[in-house]
């Protein structure tokens, strides 16, 4: 895993025709512009429904297999929405994830970070966080056409770049909707 400083991740993302808007503090990307084909699902109730959605989120851009990973960035943009008995533990969480020892505020806030083909279990585990603690962040594949946004407010949005892709990830998350 490769943490990107805010400008390292927009480059990122305009180098894959996604706009960025916003400041650091405030960070949106602008994938209505750029993928203009979207849905949302409701954030699943149960534990076990979140976990499979992680995994899903992360084969959005794998096409058929359940296992190919493709490579991609987790964008965290918004955290420390709720109250600090809850936010110490997802921060906590987090920084164990990371590596730290400790709970440093700079370990969670607006990171973005990107990750290698091989890293899919460490991303599932960053993007699982984000779905339990309802954290607002982006996931979005090395290739494909489909990113998704995990909103603080109970629902992931997917946005595509062709109507095709919508539809193929509209069958790929059936369950969820």
């Amino acid at each position: 895993m490769q943490r990107l400083s805010d400008s390292a991740a927009a480059e990122w993302c305009t180098g894959r025709g996604i706009q960025v808007g916003g400041s650091p503090a405030e960070r949106s990307l602008d994938i209505a512009e750029s993928h203009p084909y979207t849905f949302r699902v409701r954030m699943p109730v149960a534990a076990p429904r979140r976990l499979a959605l992680a995994h899903e989120l992360l084969m959005i851009g794998a096409g058929h297999e359940d296992t190919a990973f493709v490579g991609g960035m987790f964008w965290l943009t918004d955290w420390d929405i709720w109250t600090e008995t809850v936010e110490r533990a997802g921060r906590l969480l987090r920084c164990r994830l990371l590596g730290e020892h400790q709970a440093q505020t700079d370990a969670v806030d607006s990171q973005a970070e990107l990750y290698s083909t091989d890293e899919g279990i460490e991303i599932q585990g960053a993007v699982t966080l984000a779905l339990i603690f309802e954290w607002d962040a982006y996931v979005i594949p090395a290739v494909g056409d489909v990113l998704a946004f995990i909103s603080h407010d109970g629902y992931v949005e997917f946005a595509a770049t062709t109507d095709s892709a919508l539809a193929s990830t509209i069958q790929r998350l059936g369950p969820y909707q």
